[in-house]
């Protein structure tokens, strides 16, 4: 989910208005519910926001994406990190992120079909 900053001001306004009893889904589709319910409207721009759960499981090294969503673990997180800030998943510049292991990425083989 990428926000600008006029749709959080307005959402940390009135957002105790969208808290209603128990809550069924994930934070997105809370989120989408409650600008709705704010009236806050919203665009779809899926080059915006990279999610592995959309088959995009790419490297983290667009320069388009404002957002990588989401890594369940730390280190995911980190190659993440290092790769859009860094170009790689090692600290290989200043602002990049230690990692306790490496493992260097390589895009997979193409497959090849025999026919026989």
């Amino acid at each position: 989910e990428v926000l600008t900053k006029e749709a959080l001001d307005l959402y940390f306004e009135r957002s105790p208005g969208c808290i209603r009893g128990k809550h069924e889904g994930g934070e997105d589709f809370f989120m989408k519910g409650c600008m709705d319910a704010l009236g806050i409207d919203h665009m779809a721009d899926h080059m915006l926001l990279h999610d592995r759960y959309a088959s995009q499981d790419d490297p983290c090294t667009d320069g388009w994406t404002v957002a990588y969503h989401f890594h369940k673990k730390v280190i995911s997180w980190n190659w993440c990190y290092n790769e859009a800030v860094c170009g790689g998943r090692a600290k290989s510049c200043p602002q990049g992120i230690e990692v306790e292991y490496v493992m260097p990425w390589t895009p997979p083989p193409p497959t090849t079909t025999t026919v026989g």
